[in-house]
């Protein structure tokens, strides 16, 4: 299957007039914005841009096109979760002068007792430019005196090359923006516009320039909403790719291809060539390997020894900014670095790996028509053993050698093989044969004071043990967030797991449960949806921006055996029944059965998608609606008369 995302609405740009409106500069605070304590448009926001205005320049340098961003950003506090809009950081690119940003000025303002505007500048010495690794660095720097009612205000020029995108929309709602793009005449721009809300679009352009602006106004906050993948895939923007020059006749490709852009890498020093370095195994490591000749064998216990061995410094990317063999010396590094040295050993041992570039879920989808290496975030091993493909990542501690670690699960990579002829390939990520599953089998009991007590067995396989297991740390937080969950009126006793440091085996958790069930008017009642996780539905609100990414096929059972007391009897039991959605995609199947004062169920919830689009939304709402109802209702019983 493919990961399918929203597509975006392109709407038509209606050209629009010149702003009567005073032009906003910087500096000139009105006391009308510092008065004003709320966005009309976005009830509930902590602050809101009140004015952005980003201007783009383009020029041709050699075989490149050079850009200049020229930033001005006003934002008002609105509430005391807003004050932590007063950090801001800015990253760039430092390596090889490719990025630069500078001319850095910002200010807060207030109103004093008299109501006069009081400006606090950031003063210089107070902007703080970090190395954050090899490559990459960072521009930082607080906001003084900001309190609920500030206004804060900063401006920047961002210097370098980097694709031209404009993102309008954010976490805060945004009262009013403004772009600028303006690029030599002969350079053609290829652009495209992802909004559902209204944008205005002028042409300015001259003959030896091309000028475009665009403004939008009042855009609501994006808001986190539930299985959502990457926010920064939804935001209202403009994406533009400068994709050739026309110059005395000729035209001048300036979009590399993918095979470019694969050769590119393997070529480069603190990537391809660290493939090609001599990693000493260690006595431990050649140790293990002299007992093995099945290849899969021989990847896991590299893989494991790895990601035993490495310590991960917290750092996602796809370069050995320090070089594999210091790595390996220090046995810590980036995430580069560590799969790096993964891919290396497993050459070293005989076996078919190549690196697979990625983009995991948070870092957002890859757009594979305008081929660029910094799209991905993340390197990992490939390996092709007798027809299979396996993927793995010497970072994580949690993910069998067998299993598709799950923030890259369902989504497209690049394969880089310098033994094909292109250098590389297009692959997805995709194995229907690991999915989410939990197993709940408990036996319970009801005294004739009302009290439930019983045993259950939850048995996670595959995504569920995955998921489950960094929390196994601190056992009162794993109970909570995935056992008691939705099931908060029963006690836990006496938690017992198994197989907790074999990740090829299930995750097994033995426990005692008592709590009371509910009466009133001389019934008492219970629900059977016990321990089974799923917690309350997560789909309530009336619209969806986000598709939902379940990110796995899932299956959930629940089997339950409880024994009502003597003398007591059931009422009508709840109907036997199963629900799906209209492609088979989805279902739930409730069975009951009553043997004297014995009760017997089964539920089974089956997903045979991990993506639903934001236009399925409607249909899934309403699934999970009746779902939960099911889940939620009640079995009666009664003592008899």
């Amino acid at each position: 299957m493919r990961l399918i995302l929203m597509a975006a609405l392109v709407l038509p740009c209606a050209i629009f007039g010149q702003s009567k409106k005073d032009k906003i500069t910087f500096g000139k605070v009105s006391k009308e914005e510092l008065l004003n304590n709320t966005c009309e448009f976005d009830k509930d926001a902590e602050a809101m841009v009140l004015y952005e205005s980003s201007r783009l320049y383009m020029d041709i340098t050699g075989p490149e096109v050079y850009r200049e961003l020229q930033v001005h950003r006003r934002i008002k506090i609105l509430n005391d979760n807003g004050l932590k809009r007063a950090d801001i950081k800015l990253d760039y690119r430092h390596y090889l002068n490719a990025q630069q940003i500078n001319s850095i000025s910002a200010a807060t303002y207030n109103l004093d007792a008299a109501g006069n505007v009081v400006v606090s500048k950031v003063e210089k010495s107070l902007i703080y430019d970090k190395k954050l690794n090899a490559k990459y660095s960072q521009e930082s720097f607080t906001f003084p005196d900001v309190k609920v009612g500030s206004v804060i205000e900063y401006r920047y020029t961002f210097r370098g090359y980097s694709n031209p995108h404009w993102v309008m929309q954010e976490s805060i709602p945004v009262k009013e923006v403004h772009y600028e793009v303006n690029f030599p005449g002969i350079v053609e721009l290829h652009s495209q516009t992802f909004c559902t809300y209204p944008i205005r679009k002028k042409d300015e352009s001259t003959g030896l320039r091309s000028i475009m602006k665009y403004e939008m106004a009042n855009i609501p906050a994006l808001k986190d909403e539930a299985f959502m993948t990457c926010r920064e895939d939804y935001l209202e923007r403009i994406e533009c790719w400068p994709i050739a020059v026309n110059y005395e006749g000729r035209r001048i490709p300036l979009v590399r291809t993918w095979k470019q852009e694969a050769v590119r890498l393997l070529e480069a020093e603190d990537f391809g060539t660290q493939l090609k370095k001599d990693i000493p195994r260690t006595t431990e490591l050649d140790a293990a390997l002299q007992k093995i000749s099945n290849p899969f064998e021989k990847m896991v216990t590299i893989h494991n020894y790895v990601r035993n061995n490495m310590k991960w410094d917290g750092v996602d990317n796809f370069w050995a900014l320090t070089g594999v063999k210091n790595a390996w010396k220090e046995k810590s590094g980036t995430s580069g670095e560590i799969n790096l040295i993964l891919i290396n050993l497993l050459r070293d041992a005989g076996l078919k790996v190549d690196p697979v570039m990625v983009s995991t879920r948070e870092n957002g989808r890859v757009s594979f028509t305008f081929p660029d290496i910094f799209q991905f975030n993340k390197v990992l091993a490939y390996v092709e053993i007798d027809g299979k493909f396996y993927v793995l990542d010497g970072t994580d501690k949690h993910t069998p050698s067998g299993v598709i670690p799950a923030d890259v699960m369902a989504t497209e990579a690049l394969v880089l093989d310098p033994s094909g002829p292109m250098n590389f390939r297009i692959i997805e990520l995709w194995d229907d044969s690991h999915t989410d599953k939990n197993f709940v089998i408990l036996q319970a009991k009801i005294d004739e004071t009302g009290n439930m007590k019983g045993h259950a067995t939850i048995t996670s396989r595959d995504y569920g043990r995955i998921k489950r297991t960094p929390g196994l740390k601190n056992k009162n937080e794993f109970i909570t967030r995935f056992i008691s969950k939705g099931t908060a009126d029963f006690s836990i006793d006496g938690l017992n797991l198994k197989n907790e440091e074999t990740d090829s085996l299930p995750l097994i958790q033995e426990f005692d449960f008592s709590g009371a069930v509910k009466e009133s008017g001389g019934y008492s009642y219970f629900a059977i949806n016990m321990f089974s996780g799923l917690g309350v539905n997560p789909f309530i609100s009336d619209k969806r921006v986000s598709d939902i990414f379940f990110g796995t096929n899932q299956m959930h059972q629940i089997i339950t055996s409880i024994t009502i007391p003597d003398g007591y009897t059931f009422e009508e039991l709840p109907e036997n029944v199963k629900m799906t959605l209209p492609d088979n995609s989805l279902s739930i199947t409730r069975m009951l059965g009553a043997t004297g004062n014995i009760l017997s169920t089964r539920i089974i919830i089956e997903f045979k998608r991990p993506v639903y689009g934001a236009q399925e939304y409607g249909d899934l709402k309403e699934f999970y609606k009746k779902m939960y109802s099911l889940l939620d209702e009640q079995v009666v019983i009664k003592k008899k008369s």
